[in-house]
């Protein structure tokens, strides 16, 4: 993978985990997360700056690991190593966080949010996948 293929995949990935995240967290998901997480969490207008960065970053590191990593392309299979990682990270954070803090009130929230963070990394995963293009 060459560096244009990196800095396409990386923005192709952060635009979509920025949008995916918009639909799934801010419009679907924002009653149910809102009722069952910690009063005053979130912040009201978030961070833009931090928040493209760290999207970015999530799109990279989709980008290294379909592309360099798996050597991989097309997208199923970009949905499928970006779901599949996906699923673990959020169980790791997600776990480890309602373990030690307030954050989440609820395990079913937490499950939620597992299952959203697992959609949301397989679509940019696919997206990724789709700039990447098909390998054999």
């Amino acid at each position: 993978m060459n560096g244009q293929k990196l800095a396409v995949g990386t923005v192709v990935g952060g635009i979509t985990c920025f949008v995916a995240g918009f639909l799934i967290y801010g419009l679907a998901l924002n009653s149910f997360m809102t009722a069952n997480m910690m009063p005053g969490l979130m912040k009201d207008p978030p961070d833009w700056a931090h928040l493209i960065i760290g999207n970015l970053a999530g799109g990279a590191l989709l980008t290294v690991v379909i592309g360099y990593w798996a050597k991989a392309g097309g997208v199923a299979a970009g949905f499928k190593i970006g779901a599949q990682l996906g699923l673990l990270m959020m169980l790791s954070f997600d776990f480890m966080l309602f373990a030690t803090s307030n954050a989440m009130t609820s395990f079913h929230a937490m499950l939620v949010d597992v299952a959203a963070g697992t959609i949301l990394n397989g679509a940019a995963g696919a997206a990724v996948g789709a700039v990447l293009g098909r390998r054999s």
